[in-house]
């Protein structure tokens, strides 16, 4: 659903862009909702689940923040060490309480 909408956004900004007529249009959009109807039908029929785009969006989120991880050299099992350490202390100054 995410592609479909950014797919119209996109031809939207062309159409304002270029000025193209709804004459133009009409067929692109036609055939874009057509090849959208095609994939979820034959997915469908192929899997017997209902088309839905979020474990594409939920892979290529993990994937970008892997890479901006990377790219600034974020230790992540450090990260996680000190979650749970904070947590500790946490249940210790309640404790306290």
């Amino acid at each position: 659903m995410c592609v479909c909408v950014c797919v119209c956004v996109c031809v939207c900004v062309c159409q304002h862009r270029w000025e193209l007529s709804w004459d133009v249009m009409e067929p692109i959009a036609y055939i874009i909702s057509l090849f959208y109807s095609l994939v979820a039908y034959i997915y469908f029929m192929w899997s017997r689940h209902a088309f839905d785009l979020e474990p594409f969006h939920s892979f290529w989120s993990q994937r970008f923040k892997q890479q901006s991880l990377d790219k600034q050299q974020f230790d992540a099992d450090r990260y996680e060490f000190l979650k749970k350490l904070q947590g500790r202390y946490k249940r210790h100054l309640r404790a306290l309480r």
